[in-house]
């Protein structure tokens, strides 16, 4: 007994899923919809490269017309004077920019300057800037008016060394500094 199967093709229903979007009722009078905005956008361009294409077509034939005229010296003389103009702006940058590094080295302590001569110059500027602004600060080192090792008298002093709290050689040397300062 063998058992068989009819192969008529069997198809399965598939019932389609909705899901529904909801819609925002929010509208922003300043928003513009992407596709006009893309719309518009391209036309610009589109018109920008016209634009320069007709720039280069009117270039090309006031340059064709200048050398049928044999005007070429007029062509040379253009072109040479942007080259001048630019040659010398940039020899002006170039001669200011060796000025600065110069006078900004300069301010470094010696033992730094070839450590930051080749940084670039916008960070050692600052790098400078901020090295000066610690070495206008002022400390005052000296010693109190009238006192000599945090003593006022010499009779603090000897207070202090029957006191132990400070040593006899120590007290001498602060008593030596009074006699110092007593015989200028």
């Amino acid at each position: 007994m063998s058992i068989t199967q009819d192969n008529a093709s069997v198809e399965p229903t598939v019932e389609p899923v909705v899901k529904e979007v909801p819609v925002s009722t929010d509208v922003k009078t300043n928003d513009i919809p992407y596709a006009r905005f893309k719309e518009v956008n391209e036309k610009s361009i589109a018109l920008q490269e016209k634009l320069d294409a007709m720039e280069a077509k009117v270039k090309k034939a006031r340059d064709s017309e200048l050398e049928k005229q044999g005007e070429y010296k007029t062509l040379l003389d253009e072109v040479n004077l942007e080259l001048a103009s630019t040659k010398l702006k940039a020899d002006e940058w170039t001669e200011y920019q060796e000025t600065r590094r110069k006078t900004l080295i300069e301010q470094l302590p010696e033992a730094d300057r070839e450590l930051y001569g080749d940084m670039p110059m916008d960070k050692l500027e600052v790098h400078v800037s901020k090295q000066s602004n610690f070495k206008n600060v002022k400390v005052d080192n000296s010693d109190p008016i009238g006192s000599i090792g945090g003593y006022s008298t010499p009779k603090e002093v000897l207070d202090a060394v029957r006191n132990k709290t400070i040593t006899n050689d120590q007290g001498q040397g602060i008593i030596d500094r009074f006699r110092k300062k007593l015989d200028r």
